[in-house]
């Protein structure tokens, strides 16, 4: 969590603006800390708007990169 900052990435989503409602944050991969970034989520009430893949590789991470708006 705290090595890629995913800690400061849910804050900061959070604290978008309401123009930028429609948003969705994607977290792509898996591990044990999963947990703690759900409860993250919805301690800063953006548990509807952030999608936790789970672990992907290959052609389904690239799939899903691919989706991504702004790259």
């Amino acid at each position: 969590i705290y090595t890629k900052g995913l800690d400061l990435i849910l804050k900061a989503f959070s604290q978008l603006p309401k123009e930028l409602q429609r948003a969705e944050l994607w977290i792509v991969g898996d591990g044990p800390e999963r947990s703690d970034l759900e409860k993250m989520a919805t301690l800063y009430s953006i548990s509807d708007k952030v999608v936790f893949w789970g672990s992907k590789f290959g052609h389904e991470k690239s799939e899903i990169m691919s989706k991504m708006e702004g790259l």
